[in-house]
C-alpha cells in the first residue's frame, strides 16, 4: 500500500512539472518569435536560454524594487497614490535596461 502512495505522489509530481515544462516551452517559443521580429539575434539555443534564466533572475528582485518605490513614496506623504504613470515609468526603465544590456 506505502508503495502504491509513493508511485501516485510520483506521478502527480512528474505529471505536474510535465505540463509546466510544456507551459514554458510555448512561452519562450513565443518570446523567441517576438524577440526576432524585433530584431534580437541569438547564435545558439544555449544563448537564448541563458538570456531568459539571466532576465529572470534579475528581473524578479528588481521588480520588487521597482514596485516598491511608489509604495514607499506614498506612505511618507511625497505622492497620494502609488498607482499612476510613476510605475509605469519605473517598470519600462527596468524592462529597457534589462533587455538592453
Amino acid at each position: 500500500m506505502k508503495e502504491a502512495v509513493h508511485i501516485n505522489k510520483f506521478k502527480t509530481v512528474g505529471i505536474s512539472i510535465s505540463i509546466v515544462l510544456i507551459i514554458l516551452l510555448f512561452i519562450a517559443f513565443f518570446e523567441y518569435i517576438f524577440l526576432r521580429i524585433i530584431g534580437f539575434q541569438y547564435n545558439s539555443l544555449l544563448d537564448l536560454v541563458l538570456f531568459f534564466i539571466l532576465y529572470l533572475f534579475l528581473e524578479i528582485p528588481l521588480a520588487f524594487i521597482t514596485d516598491a518605490i511608489p509604495k514607499a513614496l506614498k506612505s511618507v506623504g511625497i505622492l497620494q497614490t502609488s498607482k499612476g504613470w510613476l510605475p509605469f515609468i519605473l517598470n519600462t526603465a527596468l524592462t529597457f535596461l534589462l533587455v538592453g544590456n
